[in-house]
């Protein structure tokens, strides 16, 4: 292969990276913003701060709320490196595209009974679960989609179910959600899509008994 040739690729892939930079960036951050819009409608705000994840990663937001179920909401949002061509298709093998986290405090009370629904498809590796061998187990499906289902109790099952059952979406949206004792936390790791993300939270919030 001639200088010319390898000078010539060169320049192309250049290109190409700084194409795919700009692109993702923008792309990025019309969903950081798009995401937050929605998460912000449905919430009655008394404090708020925000911390950026390294620009065009995403960022972390947490909220003093008016909410007869909730008094603090807490969200990470982590987005795939859109911006960096070489990264993104690693990003996306491993992370399987965009997370969000959230981690919601009850207003009164403490959370009595753990419970966790997990996707089955959701993870390369099931989350780390430290009460594991204390809970019973079982394998479900909830409108076509797999879940594995993790509980103390019946009842603490059947009150993440009962969200589920209410949700007009799809379902897929959800990787994990969970009601800790330890932490006193309703726990989400959600798959974020524009459209879908603001009405499942709203369910969250309006209607889950922890």
């Amino acid at each position: 292969m001639s200088d010319i040739n390898i000078l010539l690729i060169f320049i192309i892939g250049s290109a190409m990276l700084t194409l795919q930079f700009f692109k993702g960036r923008r792309i990025n951050i019309v969903l950081m913003r798009t995401y937050l819009s929605e998460i912000e409608s449905i919430l009655r705000i008394r404090d708020k701060e925000y911390t950026w994840i390294g620009g065009y990663v995403g960022f972390k937001a947490g909220y003093k709320i008016e909410n007869p179920l909730f008094s603090l909401f807490e969200v990470s949002l982590i987005l795939a490196p859109r911006q960096s061509l070489l990264y993104l298709p690693i990003s996306l093998l491993i992370f399987k595209g965009d997370r969000a986290f959230f981690l919601l405090t009850p207003r009164d009370g403490k959370i009595s009974s753990e419970v966790h629904l997990i996707r089955e498809d959701a993870f390369w590796f099931t989350p780390k679960i430290r009460r594991r061998g204390e809970l019973r187990e079982r394998s479900l499906s909830i409108l076509g989609v797999n879940f594995k289902a993790l509980y103390e109790s019946e009842s603490s099952l059947d009150r993440l179910l009962r969200i589920f059952r209410k949700y007009k979406g799809d379902v897929r949206i959800v990787k994990h959600l969970a009601l800790v004792p330890s932490t006193n936390r309703v726990y989400l790791h959600l798959k974020p899509r524009v459209g879908e993300l603001k009405p499942f939270l709203k369910l969250i919030l309006d209607d889950l008994e922890v």
